[in-house]
């Protein structure tokens, strides 16, 4: 994967946890999927295209004061893909935070 590349991964990350989703997906593919298929909440469901998927991320952010995503591992897929896996730790009012970091994969 070119260092190229690899930057406009961590930039959209970035970008992700400042709620900046047009900078977050300023390079994305037109017919961007993100299948949440297997989530329990009201962001469940296949999101397509940008409008779906920043209404979905405005669900999941909203009851959060910081939600942060750090990249843990990536791994080269093909030449216009790679495996993204990421750790993401959720910040709320009063000092309540999520154990863990939470995982999630992304390609």
């Amino acid at each position: 994967m070119s260092e190229e590349n690899l930057e406009k991964v961590r930039a959209a990350l970035e970008a992700w946890s400042r709620r900046d989703w047009d900078a977050a997906l300023k390079d994305a593919a037109p017919d961007i999927v993100v299948d949440n298929s297997t989530v329990i909440g009201e962001w469940r469901g296949v999101h397509q295209g940008a409008s779906e998927i920043k209404r979905m991320w405005k669900l999941v952010t909203e009851p959060w004061d910081r939600v942060e995503i750090e990249v843990a591992d990536l791994i080269e897929a093909t030449d216009d893909r790679v495996v993204v896996s990421t750790e993401s730790r959720f910040h709320g009012r009063d000092g309540i935070e999520l154990p863990g970091p939470t995982r999630a994969g992304w390609i």
